[in-house]
Parts: C-alpha cells; sequence; structure tokens
C-alpha cells in the first residue's frame, strides 16, 4: 500500500474500533431492553452481537490481511470495484480497489447530511470495514452470512415468527452492520439519531447464469461494487 493508502486504512480501522465499541456497550448497557436492538434482532438473545463486536475487537486473527494491490485482477477488470473478499483464493484477505479512499467518509461526518436507512451501510470506513471482517471467517467463524439483504429485509427479518429466520437474525451480517450504525447515531445525536428514510435498497444477485473462475478470482460481468463469495454469489451494495 502507498503511505495515503496505509493512512485511510489505519484511519478506517481505528474507527471501525470505535463504531464497534460503541456497539458493544450499548449491548452492555441495554441488553434486549435497547429499542435499537428489538429493531434489528427482535426478541433474539443478545449473545451473538456481543460475540461478534468482542471477537472484532479482541480475537487474534492469524492470516487476516487487508492489501492494496490487485492479485485477481478484479480491481482493474471493473474500475468501479471499491474492493472485495479474496473468497477461496484466499478466505482470510481482502483487496481494497482504488474508489474505496474516494467514496469512504470518516466518522466525523456522521449524521452530518448521512442517515442510517438512506445511505449504503458502506458509506463510512468504519461500517465498510466491519462488513469486510464479517467475511474473514478467522473474525466470524463463517456463521455471519448475508442472510437478507437492505435496510427493509433487516427490519422484516427482526419482526418474523418464522422459526428459520429468526434463529439467524444475529448472525446476518446487513442486520449486524444497521444496529452499529444505529446505535453510534444514537450516541452522536442522543434521542433521535439520523435514522432517516430508505432510499434505495441492496441486490444480492445469484450467479446462475455466471461463472467464477475459482483459479484466478474472476467473476464474468461484474457488477458495481460487488464481492464475490465462496459460495459463487456476487453482493453488490
Amino acid at each position: 500500500c502507498s503511505t495515503p493508502q496505509t493512512r485511510q486504512i489505519h484511519r478506517g480501522l481505528l474507527e471501525t474500533e470505535e463504531l464497534v465499541a460503541n456497539a458493544l456497550s450499548h449491548l452492555h448497557t441495554h441488553g434486549r431492553s435497547s429499542s435499537i436492538f428489538k429493531k434489528y434482532f427482535g426478541d433474539s438473545p443478545t449473545a451473538e452481537p456481543i460475540g461478534w463486536f468482542s471477537r472484532i475487537l479482541y480475537a487474534a486473527k492469524p492470516g487476516a490481511l487487508l492489501r492494496c494491490d490487485d492479485p485477481d485482477g478484479n480491481c482493474a477488470n471493473d474500475p468501479t470495484w471499491a474492493g472485495h473478499h479474496r473468497g477461496s483464493n484466499a478466505t482470510e484477505e481482502t483487496v481494497i480497489c482504488p474508489p474505496s479512499y474516494t467514496l469512504r467518509l470518516p466518522l466525523s461526518k456522521f449524521c452530518d447530511g448521512t442517515t442510517v436507512a438512506g445511505n449504503k451501510t458502506n458509506i463510512f470506513w468504519a461500517s465498510d470495514l466491519l462488513h469486510r471482517l464479517l467475511h474473514v471467517p478467522g473474525v466470524s467463524e463463517e456463521a455471519v452470512l448475508h442472510y437478507s439483504d437492505g435496510y427493509q429485509e433487516v427490519l422484516d427479518w427482526a419482526a418474523s415468527k418464522n422459526e428459520t429466520v429468526r434463529g439467524l437474525r444475529t448472525r446476518n451480517s446487513d442486520g449486524v452492520i444497521y444496529f452499529a450504525l444505529e446505535a453510534y447515531a444514537e450516541s452522536v445525536v442522543p434521542g433521535g439519531g439520523c435514522v432517516g428514510e430508505v432510499v434505495g435498497k441492496g441486490e444480492v444477485v445469484k450467479v446462475e447464469d455466471k461463472k467464477e473462475d475459482k483459479k484466478d478470482g474472476k467473476v464474468e460481468e461484474e457488477e458495481k461494487d460487488c464481492h464475490s463469495h465462496d459460495d459463487g454469489t456476487v453482493h453488490c451494495v
């Protein structure tokens, strides 16, 4: 990585720690009585979200690597890509592509024209890197996945009575990230936060008619700001 890239990623990781530490403190302080917890996780236990946030802060992460080169050629193949998990090529590694350095905001911009529901979860370095860390098996133990997608679907899952859904709510990547964002918004603007209104929705594209080359990690017909998963899914946010 260049010096400017290293500085941005380092700052982003420090802010990821700040975002996650705030979420963890919120859970320990309020538990299931938290209206924010109920909003994103319904009547689920707090133990798993506490575990994910604790692992990001404290767990050893051998082999975990954020890299600025382009070993799989995905950044060069589509200049709109902001980054991607390397999947089966190197499960502990994530590539940060050039657009990240101009698109991501610092947490100092939180609630300054941004909202939890109205912006993509990756608008901040902190939440983008939280997302990327949740892909790393050494952090999430391959339990946190993209089970639902987007703000409204996360709320629908929290309210669902379906037993399968209820069992996966606290392992849903978007739910974990949205909870951390809204808990942080509450700390920035107590009593109101900056939730806003949803203006769009992400998309999970099942790659049934696209072929992933497991040798170099490239995916044909890649979407903007997407990354591939081991199961053949391209996730676009």
